[in-house]
């Protein structure tokens, strides 16, 4: 069973499969073989982002409402704040 590529490592593999096809320098089947990969790399990137975006955003919504129902929202104007 092969580990599973980090997110950075994912990303580092794409920008290498850029770089070979721009420098135009490899076959035809090569190129097609790279492209598949970046695809498959690209859809695996935007997943965890996805995955990513959504637990933040649920963090998010936790933190903001502990937040506000912890509020004291008895604040008086005459009270000396320094």
């Amino acid at each position: 069973m092969a580990k599973e590529l980090s997110f950075e490592d994912k990303m580092n593999k794409l920008q290498e499969i850029v770089d070979l096809l721009e420098q135009g320098k490899i076959t035809l089947a090569e190129s097609v073989k790279l492209y598949k990969e970046g695809l498959e790399l690209t859809q695996k990137c935007k997943e965890e982002l996805e995955k990513a975006k959504h637990e933040v955003k649920i963090l998010q919504n936790d933190t903001l409402e502990d937040f506000e129902s912890n509020i004291d929202h008895s604040y008086s104007a005459d009270e000396n704040i320094l």
